[in-house]
């Protein structure tokens, strides 16, 4: 076999910063956005590659970046993804919740809503959030990636929704969907 192939760097920062996440180049994804959090898919990739550096500091700057970019569900799909892995639950559900108010297509928004109300023991509220990710991404063909998802397909969530409300279904005192 011949030379491995190294691929160009790309001209356009933010593909490079979404490569070098992909490739889990934490610093070198900070790098390529570090002056552009202007931009909030820029600033959602800032604080993506810096959570797994220092959760907390991504977690400050991702509240930061959310009230400066209020209308990007990106922005806050990444912040209450934070305050979900930091157990914050109430704070995350309420993140979530802006997500899905910005954009209501977004399948692994509801998907994420539903683990934070399973989570706060809201097992109605889990089940709506399940089905409605379950329903919106039924809706799309089953190879599509699906936004916000980090390459997941749409069948894949349709599945991941269905255990979901299985699993809601034994649990012990669960009200029936």
């Amino acid at each position: 076999t011949g030379p491995k192939r190294v691929p160009a760097p790309s001209p356009d920062p933010l593909a490079a910063a979404r490569e070098a996440l992909a490739r889990g180049e934490w610093q070198a994804a900070i790098e390529a956005t570090r002056d552009r959090r202007f931009d909030p898919a820029a600033a959602a990739l800032h604080v993506r590659a810096l959570a797994n550096l220092d959760l907390e500091a991504a977690t400050r700057l991702a509240a930061d970046v959310a009230a400066r970019h209020p209308l990007a569900a990106d922005v806050h799909f990444v912040h209450a993804v934070l305050l979900l892995e930091l157990g914050r639950f109430d704070e995350s559900s309420r993140a979530i919740r802006r997500v899905t108010y910005l954009d209501r297509s977004l399948a692994v928004a509801h998907f994420t809503l539903g683990s934070i109300l399973e989570r706060g023991g809201d097992a109605e509220g889990a089940r709506r959030a399940y089905r409605v990710a379950r329903d919106l991404s039924a809706a799309r063909p089953a190879t599509e990636i699906l936004p916000l998802s980090d390459g997941e397909a749409a069948g894949r969530l349709v599945a991941a929704a269905d255990a979901q409300l299985a699993l809601l279904e034994r649990t012990p005192g669960a009200v029936a969907s």
